[in-house]
């Protein structure tokens, strides 16, 4: 039983972490400008902020889908901001500016973990996809087991681990033979691609 709701967490963790929204085009960014280890932090970052959305959303259903729906307006605007923040800083960043002395320091690993908890927490609407997986599952975590819910929770954030270190590790294998030339235009298209999704997400959501 044990095993069969670690596997069922793993599984729901990877299927989470697949959709590459802003947060996942943030994470090739710093495999790509910076090293495997930055795009591991900043993909373990991204891990466990939807591991506490995921354990939010398997225990507070309701609750959860109340706030949302009566906060969607806000919600929506305060996180397109931000995101159209990033993909401008990104559009606009020049792989040159890393040294390796900056990229290997403790403090700009932290920097690039923190971030991207920031960013991937600052998008609560990612808990509908969530709140799906759990249907698809027929998973609910109840607070009167709380080694059963451990358990899947445990197996979610393994699972959103497993894909975000395997995308940063291939990544990593082949960007050595990438100039920086590219490593620019690269900059260029996933700063223009999350501000064209955080764009594009927000005429869908008002025109609807």
């Amino acid at each position: 039983m044990i095993f069969k709701l670690l596997f069922e967490g793993v599984l729901m963790g990877f299927l989470a972490s697949v959709l590459l929204g802003p947060t996942g085009i943030l994470v090739i960014q710093r495999t790509v400008n910076q090293n495997h280890l930055s795009g591991m932090l900043s993909g373990m970052g991204a891990a466990i902020s939807d591991t506490i959305y995921a354990g939010i959303s398997g225990f507070s259903v309701a609750v959860i889908f109340h706030f949302i729906r009566e906060n969607e307006v806000l919600l929506k605007t305060g996180i397109s901001i931000i995101l159209l923040l990033l993909g401008v800083i990104i559009l606009f960043s020049n792989p040159d500016k890393y040294s390796q002395k900056e990229i290997n320091s403790s403090k700009n690993y932290f920097k690039n973990f923190i971030t991207t908890f920031l960013v991937a927490a600052s998008n609560p609407l990612i808990m509908f996809v969530h709140l799906s997986l759990f249907a698809v599952f027929g998973i609910a975590l109840d607070i009167k087991n709380p080694a059963g819910a451990l358990v899947i929770l445990s197996g979610f954030f393994l699972g959103a681990l497993v894909w975000w270190f395997s995308l940063t590790g291939v990544i990593s294998k082949f960007k050595n033979k990438i100039s920086k030339k590219i490593f620019l235009q690269f900059n260029r298209i996933a700063g223009s691609t999350i501000i064209l999704i955080v764009l594009g997400s927000l005429l869908f959501f008002f025109l609807n």
